[in-house]
C-alpha cells in the first residue's frame, strides 16, 4: 500500500482519508494557500544502488490527485537536503507510470525530474453540448495505469462542492449511458464528474468536465438570428421547441424586451394555452428603432408554476418605417 493520508476534525474524527500508489512512504505533509496539500517521501521502487527515488504528491483541499505529476529520480540518498523539489507546484502521482517527458532545471546534479501529464480522463460531455432531459447521455472516459473501478456523477451547479450527486458507483468499464434527469428548467452549468480507484480502493485520479454543458428543456428557436429585422405591422413567426418536462404544459407565456433581456425591460405579449410551439406575433410600433430587442417564453404548469424558459441568444431590430 502506498502513502496513507488522513484528514480530521477538530474532534478528531475522520473527513477523509486516501492512499496514494502502491507503495511507498511519506515523510511531511505541509498545507499550501489554496488549501490543498504537499505531501512528500520515498518510493518503493528503488534502483541498483539502493536508494529509493523522492514521491512529492500534490493533494487538492479533498486529497485528490490534479492532472499534472512530477516524478524525482536521483543516486542521491533520500537525506541528501540538495536534492529537493525545486518547483512544489508541480505533483507527483506514481513513479511507474510511463510519462511523456519534460526537462526542469535541477537542484542537484543527481537528479532528474520528470513531468507527468494526462490530458484528463473524462472524455465527454466536455464541455459546450446542449442535452435534453431524459434522452441518453453517453458518459466516455479514458484509461488509467492502475485503476480499475470507477464512480461518476453529475452537478447543476458548475462543479461546486455540495453540489455533486451520484450517476454510477464501482462501474468497471470506460463508458455509461447516462438517463439525463428531467428538471425544472434549464440548466446551463452542468459537469459531470468520474473518480478512478486502484485495487486497494485508493484515489488514483479524478476529472470533471473542462467546461459547463447544457441540460435544455426549452429553446426559443426564432427570432435567433444575429442580424435579423423585422417591421412594425408585419406578422413574425415565433418559435420554440420543447423537450422532456418535470410535469405537463398547461400554458406558455410570451414576452418581449427591448434591451438584451435585462432584468425589468420584459414585457408580455400573449399567454397561450397548451404549447404548440409557435405562435403569430404582430410586431407593435416603436417611437425609435429598437436594436437590442429579444423573445423570451415561459412554460408553465397546471399550478402556474415555471417549469422551464428561454430566451433568444441573439439581438434582433424592430424598425418602423417613416
Amino acid at each position: 500500500m502506498g502513502p496513507l493520508v488522513l484528514k480530521l476534525d477538530t474532534n478528531g474524527d475522520v473527513l477523509w482519508q486516501k492512499t496514494y500508489g502502491d507503495g511507498g512512504w511519506a515523510f511531511s505533509i505541509q498545507q499550501i494557500s489554496n488549501g490543498g496539500y504537499i505531501v512528500a517521501g520515498e518510493t518503493t521502487v528503488a534502483p541498483a544502488d539502493g536508494y529509493g527515488d523522492f514521491l512529492v504528491l500534490k493533494l487538492d483541499a479533498n486529497g485528490d490527485i490534479p492532472d499534472c505529476a512530477i516524478v524525482e529520480t536521483s543516486d542521491a540518498p533520500v537525506s541528501d537536503t540538495n536534492a529537493t523539489v525545486n518547483d512544489i507546484t508541480m505533483t507527483v502521482l506514481d513513479s511507474n507510470i510511463t510519462p511523456r517527458v519534460n526537462t526542469y532545471p535541477l537542484l542537484d546534479a543527481n537528479l532528474t525530474e520528470t513531468e507527468i501529464c494526462f490530458p484528463g480522463i473524462l472524455v465527454s460531455p466536455n464541455g459546450g453540448e446542449v442535452i435534453a432531459p431524459g434522452s441518453t447521455c453517453t458518459i466516455q472516459w479514458g484509461a488509467i495505469p492502475g485503476a480499475v473501478k470507477f464512480d461518476i456523477g453529475y452537478s447543476l451547479d458548475d462543479g461546486v462542492p455540495g453540489t455533486w450527486k451520484l450517476i454510477a458507483s464501482g462501474l468497471t468499464s470506460n463508458s455509461y449511458n447516462w438517463t439525463v434527469p428531467i428538471l425544472d428548467g434549464n440548466k446551463n452549468k452542468c459537469r459531470v464528474g468520474v473518480r478512478a480507484y486502484n485495487a486497494s480502493g485508493g484515489v488514483v485520479e479524478t476529472d470533471t468536465s473542462d467546461n459547463p454543458f447544457s441540460i435544455e428543456v426549452v429553446k426559443v428557436t426564432d427570432p435567433d438570428s444575429p442580424g435579423l429585422i423585422l417591421l412594425t405591422g408585419m406578422m413574425y413567426r415565433i418559435r420554440w421547441h420543447t423537450n422532456s418536462t418535470i410535469r405537463p404544459v398547461r400554458s406558455v407565456k410570451i414576452y418581449g424586451s427591448p434591451n438584451e433581456g435585462q432584468t425589468g425591460t420584459w414585457r408580455p405579449i400573449i399567454t397561450l394555452s397548451g404549447n404548440s410551439g409557435y405562435y403569430d406575433w404582430i410586431v407593435p410600433p416603436v417611437g425609435t428603432t429598437k436594436n437590442k430587442c429579444r423573445i423570451g417564453v415561459v412554460l408553465l404548469d397546471s399550478a402556474s408554476t415555471n417549469i422551464g424558459q428561454d430566451m433568444s441568444d441573439n439581438n434582433f431590430t424592430i424598425y418602423t418605417l417613416p
